[in-house]
């Protein structure tokens, strides 16, 4: 039995590489998830591109209009994609979520999070999971465009990647032609190595089972916030990093709440935590 794919297309050249790419493969049964975020004028246009495309591979289609207006930020449109995407993901009980990301947006996202000052996560946040395939990675950019050109596609392109107060069109502007061949496979080499310790932490965290907050304290931080993250789902650093410290250091029978619904509690040896009414 094929596996049930969502892939993600927004109707620029990545997507639409990535969808043809799946579509001669054969190898999986798809559902094109289009979201226009209601940012540009000509978001429609792009819908209408995309429902085309699916309707010419005989794929199913879906997709969801949002009008977050022209100031929306880069982060919030990303939290609705996903949260449309995992939606569709839910209703068609699909395996897994495909995005077109390759390595030059591998090599952008690590700029980006070092300009903002990320930890080591931050330079692997664009890696694969059990529900989440980026077929394109081990592509550059331009192999993509020749692709595009020898199979003689058609995209849509966003007028916004022209507007440099997006931090990733500055960096694709500004920085990138700067970055040289040499640079730009350290970075990939930087990518590779810390995805294996991000591997290798999550593998040490998976054997944890523990509330016992003298765990907290004996662990190196880096294994201590990645179980955390399992125990309470994903949180901004700062955010996490308070939450580590309150485990670490509160009296017993303190509580903490968080920005995701979920609450802290101490006791004198244990962590309690609390997850909407419980």
């Amino acid at each position: 039995m094929k596996p049930l794919y969502v892939v993600a297309v927004s109707g620029g050249v990545d997507s639409v590489v990535m969808l043809h790419k799946l579509v001669r493969s054969g190898e999986a049964d798809l559902v094109v998830a289009h979201l226009d975020h209601g940012i540009r004028t000509e978001g429609g246009a792009d819908a209408r591109f995309v429902e085309g495309l699916a309707r010419h591979y005989n794929v199913s289609f879906v997709s969801v209009q949002l009008h977050l207006g022209s100031h929306a930020s880069e982060e919030l449109a990303r939290q609705k994609r996903w949260k449309f995407l995992r939606h569709v993901k839910d209703e068609y009980q699909a395996d897994a979520i495909l995005t077109a990301h390759h390595d030059d947006d591998v090599v952008e996202t690590i700029i980006m999070n070092l300009m903002r000052g990320t930890g080591w996560r931050g330079l692997v946040s664009l890696i694969e999971t059990a529900d989440i395939k980026r077929p394109l990675l081990g592509m550059r950019k331009a192999d993509i465009l020749g692709y595009a050109h020898e199979h003689k596609l058609t995209w849509q392109e966003d007028a916004t990647n022209a507007d440099e107060n997006y931090r990733r069109n500055f960096v694709r502007r500004q920085i990138m032609p700067k970055v040289s061949d040499e640079q730009f496979a350290r970075f990939l080499r930087l990518y590779d190595s810390q995805k294996k310790l991000r591997e290798a932490i999550e593998a040490e965290v998976a054997n944890l089972n523990t509330g016992d907050r003298y765990q907290f304290i004996m662990w190196p931080d880096a294994v201590a916030y990645e179980y955390l993250r399992r125990l309470i789902g994903s949180l901004p650093r700062p955010e996490l990093s308070r939450a580590l410290l309150f485990i670490r250091t509160a009296r017993a029978n303190r509580e903490m709440p968080l920005s995701n619904g979920v609450k802290l509690r101490t006791d004198a040896s244990k962590l309690i935590v609390i997850r909407g009414e419980d």
